[in-house]
């Protein structure tokens, strides 16, 4: 700690008391041992003291010496909270250099401000034309409990989904086996799903679907001898969506709503579903069956008003993640496994979920919404 100038002048006097010793008058140190002890200082101190004093006439310090002033922790710590909220998000070695503060006391002030780490969050870009469609479609359907309403919708599952950050323990990392790492293996499936209506017997499980083809082997190999046919994981096309609807989704829509006079099926814009007339072609087959069964188009660009994109795909994938599947055969058990599993309360929710969502976008005027999970 600094010593006051008081302190400094009595230092000052003793000190040059002991070298002359002048008159008969007796030190109160007898050494300069003693006297630097008493005021806890060393001898080069009381040395450069007397120093100074002789060349500069004064006991003052300079000004601009000593240990430069460090910003205060409450400015650091409101410069970095302005940083992040400008930026909306960032790393923290973006901060550091934005603000001139050390990455560990960035990190600090992060945990104590009780921020998380996010990954980006993307939404559908919406052209004029796009919003208006998506509030008139909202509108029409403001009041619509989705009662006898089907939302059926396709997606691909990875075996081995990669996750950019987790949390690790530290001990050795085991590295996943792939043949192609940009291709890993990985299936398509299709969900259809109702609100539940448990006063008539009905839990909203229409079905599930994986997406193969066949083909025949066209050599022999140690997995299929030459002309075995074989099934194969493929993408969605007009014809395949059209045999699947007709022999798949709308018999099974058939057998579990009975108890429905009317059902309409809802689905995105997607190519293989409105390709080759087939939205006509499935009202035209829907009229022939009981219940009577209407396909309808959600508005384009509008995953959030789909019940499957709000919360179903992604119900599915965290209890699919616990199963740890090693193969496409055994991933495509623990899809089947879980949706059938999957509780009415949680469809109910999701369902209620859409109508706040279809009111919502009412009031943002067909744009983007952004719906808290409490809803």
């Amino acid at each position: 700690m600094a010593l006051s100038n008081d302190k400094k002048i009595l230092i000052l006097i003793h000190y040059e008391s002991i070298l002359t010793k002048i008159g008969k008058v007796q030190p109160q140190y007898e050494t300069i041992e003693s006297l630097c002890d008493e005021f806890n200082v060393n001898k080069d101190y009381a040395h450069d003291l007397r120093k100074k004093f002789f060349e500069t006439g004064t006991l003052d310090r300079k000004s601009g010496s000593g240990r430069k002033h460090v910003e205060g922790y409450v400015d650091r710590r409101q410069r970095v909270v302005e940083s992040i909220r400008k930026r909306r998000s960032s790393s923290i070695m973006c901060i550091s250099e934005e603000t001139d503060i050390p990455h560990t006391s960035v990190q600090r002030i992060i945990k104590e401000e009780g921020m998380r780490l996010i990954s980006r969050r993307t939404c559908p870009l919406l052209s004029d034309d796009q919003k208006l469609k998506r509030l008139k479609w909202c509108r029409q359907n403001r009041h619509n409990q989705w009662d006898g309403h089907v939302d059926i919708d396709e997606k691909w599952f990875d075996l081995f989904p990669f996750h950019k950050e987790r949390y690790h323990d530290g001990s050795p990392r085991r590295k996943q086996p792939l043949l192609s790492k940009g291709n890993p293996p990985k299936i398509m499936i299709l969900t259809a799903i109702a609100k539940p209506d448990l006063e008539k017997g009905f839990n909203g499980l229409i079905g599930i679907w994986r997406i193969q083809k066949n083909v025949e082997a066209q050599r022999s190999s140690k997995n299929h001898c030459k002309g075995d046919s074989y099934k194969i994981d493929c993408t969605l096309t007009a014809d395949y969506f059209y045999d699947l609807m007709t022999t798949g989704v709308m018999p099974m829509i058939c057998k579990k709503m009975q108890s429905f006079q009317n059902v309409t099926v809802q689905m995105d814009n997607a190519r293989p579903h409105i390709g080759k007339n087939n939205v006509e072609l499935f009202n035209d087959f829907g009229d022939s069956l009981f219940p009577c069964i209407t396909t309808i188009n959600q508005p384009a660009q509008s995953p959030d008003l789909n019940a499957n994109d709000i919360g179903f795909f992604t119900s599915l994938n965290k209890r699919v993640l616990r199963n740890k599947c090693t193969n496409v055969d055994k991933l495509w058990f623990a899809l089947e496994e879980n949706f059938w599993s999957t509780k009415p309360a949680t469809l109910t929710s999701i369902f209620k979920s859409k109508s706040r969502i279809v009111t919502e976008i009412i009031k943002q005027k067909g744009l983007n919404v952004n719906v808290p999970h409490s809803l």
